[in-house]
């Protein structure tokens, strides 16, 4: 899945947040290969792991 939406949003509002919160599924790997990518806040990938976690997904 290709983002291309701008870092200014909120990760849920995104392609990545569609990915986590109802593409993928318990026990799936996600692998990101550049944090930076996805998005610029620390809080947002605490927040997107926490999804992670609460989901059953390996990230």
């Amino acid at each position: 899945m290709e983002n291309t939406v701008s870092g200014r949003e909120k990760w849920s509002e995104r392609g990545v947040g569609l990915l986590l919160t109802e593409t993928v599924q318990e026990s799936d790997i996600v692998i990101f290969s550049e944090v930076s990518r996805i998005t610029r806040s620390i809080l947002q990938v605490l927040e997107m792991l926490e999804c992670c976690v609460l989901r059953g997904i390996n990230a």
